[in-house]
């Protein structure tokens, strides 16, 4: 058939591809038993568009997800009772069932099956005899199956993609000396509004030795994380980026860009309820709302939680006609490249799109919700408030207690940090000027651009503050905070390391153990160090809570006192002395750690994050901050 794009809304479509290479044998023969026309070629290429709004659109839509887990029997008592054997191959991922007939399954047990993969992350299967129809109606089963707009798939049978490295390598050689050879850990369709589900791998031909998949878990790579980590990530969100590149219409001068959509962090899964962390290296770019260098640390370290802890993934090894189904808002998976490329290997896949990602403050992890934390880690929770109680483990049918306002606990006597409120980020707060003409309120949506109104504000009825001053400070609400300023707090540390060479060259070994020599000058050039700088204790007065406008009032005396000092902690690297026309503007994201920032580059990073948050309403712009682009590799 002459090839076609897969919408027929699309009309700019690039010039077809055409392969030629010789299929395997083992492939061939299934492809024939199962009636695929091969004699126009295989496999069959749609016409692949050319613009990143065409494909952005394709399924831009609200669409309901009918979560075939959460209806099923939690037993799975039809699914196991066919089975002759059931093996779990790791404690926290992977199982594999033998016996069964992929297409032979009654919907019962693909219902069971379904919960099963929400539970276990993937399923394997061996010894299926499978075509690929048959494997596009399973998924069909599971949801709406992802036509890809340019990837090839089997002649006549829409949806059902071709896994062909041979095939891939025409396009973007693999090689074993490049980081992860073909692949790298990675989610597949993490740019879809309603990104992947449930996906299933049919190998038909596999190389004798090597070639094998890992995955890893996402439910566990969650409970690695510490407790006050994990309410850091909790309701942020990130730009995911798709894996092929297409031309802007509207600036195609600037050449291809990803496809891009903002999607939480963490995760829960429909029909287990738990939490789990949704990041893959491959495809997460950036986290909304942070500083580029801040997003890249934090994203950095997740992906090495997933990658490095070897007790959370599962290693497969392939034989023909195996099936592998796994969940993608639950896993991340990388493909071995130890063959080399110097074997046959062939496959189908079909992937199934599921609902659109959420975050449920409420929801459980999967240790809790199985009750198989420990005493220890019971004691961590409960310490840090991330555990209360221990509501998850109950039944999910018991109906929650309802108290009422007298009922309400009352708040902590001090908070260790917490986030900003809505009404907190809308400050904007200069330290060069007294407290009735520093801070201004940007709009609730944020955009830094849109005029501001006075903190201070004056009429004909005389001053008052501006309505958001008696808010709550932070979203969790306390009665004080302890404040430090960043600066200060790390002069000490960027002090010693900027002397430390001249230091330790001068240093007499007899003085070398003396416990007060850190607070002494530098022995290389008789400096002294920053002195130590006290907290300020921010209480609350009228509210019991502590509001705005306690926190501005105590604060920026506070800072105003120290402005001096602030400057010099930023310059100690420089060798000028600091300019005292700096404009400095505070940026209270976490209100006991105060930082500090130049007014150019607050507004520069303000607008980056504006930008990051309405990214879905102008998703075409695939710069990122300050233009910064990554090689992203293909599903």
């Amino acid at each position: 058939m002459d090839p076609a794009p897969i919408d027929p809304s699309i009309v700019d479509v690039a010039e077809p591809i055409k392969d030629n290479l010789g299929l395997p044998d083992p492939a061939r023969r299934r492809l024939l038993k199962a009636g695929i026309d091969l004699s126009a070629g295989y496999p069959y290429r749609p016409a692949r568009p050319l613009y990143l709004q065409d494909v952005y659109n394709i399924r831009n839509k609200e669409r309901p997800h009918n979560e075939r887990g959460a209806v099923a029997d939690k037993s799975k008592s039809a699914l196991f009772s066919a089975a002759t054997k059931v093996t779990d191959l790791t404690t926290y991922i992977g199982t594999e069932i033998e016996g069964l007939q992929l297409k032979d399954l009654t919907d019962q047990q693909k219902d069971e099956l379904a919960l099963l993969i929400a539970e276990r992350s993937v399923v394997f299967f061996r010894d299926q005899d499978l075509s690929p129809q048959q494997q596009k109606a399973l998924g069909e089963y599971y949801g709406e199956i992802e036509v890809h707009p340019q990837v090839p798939q089997v002649p006549g049978v829409p949806g059902v993609t071709v896994i062909w490295p041979d095939l891939a390598a025409t396009e973007r050689p693999a090689s074993f000396r490049k980081p992860g050879g073909a692949s790298r850990w990675h989610t597949d369709l993490v740019h879809e509004k309603h990104p992947a589900g449930i996906t299933h791998l049919h190998n038909d031909t596999v190389p004798p030795v090597g070639g094998d998949t890992l995955w890893a878990s996402g439910y566990a790579a969650y409970e690695k994380l510490s407790p006050e980590f994990r309410r850091f990530i909790d309701g942020r969100k990130a730009v995911y980026r798709s894996a092929h590149k297409y031309l802007d219409r509207e600036k195609p001068e600037e050449g291809p860009k990803f496809i891009e959509r903002i999607h939480p962090i963490v995760r829960v899964h429909p029909a287990t309820g738990w939490k789990t962390l949704w990041v893959n290296r491959a495809m997460t770019d950036r986290i909304v709302g942070l500083d580029p260098a801040e997003s890249d640390l934090i994203l950095g370290y997740l992906f090495d939680v997933y990658e490095r802890n070897v007790d959370i993934q599962v290693r497969f090894r392939w034989t023909p006609n195996t099936s592998v189904l796994w969940d993608n808002r639950i896993t991340i998976h990388n493909a071995s490249w130890d063959y080399g490329g110097n074997y046959p290997r062939h496959g189908t896949r079909v992937t199934s799109l599921a609902e659109a990602p959420y975050f449920d403050a409420a929801a459980p992890t999967r240790r809790q919700a199985l009750g198989l934390i420990s005493e220890g880690e019971i004691e961590e929770l409960l310490h840090d408030g991330s555990l209360p109680n221990q509501q998850p483990f109950l039944d999910n049918t018991q109906q929650p207690q309802i108290m009422s306002a007298s009922d309400q606990p009352a708040p902590p006597s001090t908070a260790q940090w917490g986030p900003i409120s809505s009404h907190g980020k809308r400050l904007v707060w200069s330290l060069q000027d007294p407290l009735e003409s520093a801070i201004s309120v940007m709009p609730e949506n944020l955009d830094p651009e849109a005029p501001r109104e006075p903190y201070f504000q004056q009429s004909s009825t005389g001053s008052n503050w501006h309505r958001i001053s008696q808010e709550v400070l932070i979203e969790s609400t306390v009665a004080s905070v302890t404040v430090e300023s960043a600066d200060l707090s790390n002069w000490a540390s960027s002090w010693a390391l900027l002397h430390m060479e001249h230091a330790d060259a001068d240093t007499d070994d007899d003085n070398s153990g003396d416990e007060n020599s850190s607070n002494g000058p530098c022995p290389g050039c008789g400096e002294l160090p920053p002195r130590e700088y006290d907290t300020l204790v921010v209480e609350a007065s009228d509210k019991p809570y502590v509001t705005i406008h306690d926190y501005i009032t105590a604060v920026h005396l506070w800072l105003m006192s120290l402005r001096q000092d602030i400057l010099e902690s930023r310059n100690v690297w420089d060798d000028e002395p600091p300019n005292p026309d700096t404009k400095l503007i505070v940026c209270p994201g976490a209100p006991h750690y105060v930082v500090i920032d130049t007014e150019e580059n607050w507004k520069c990073e303000t607008k980056n994050r504006y930008d990051d948050l309405n990214r879905e309403e102008t998703p075409f712009d695939n710069a990122g901050p300050k233009g910064k682009k990554r090689k992203r590799d293909e599903d």
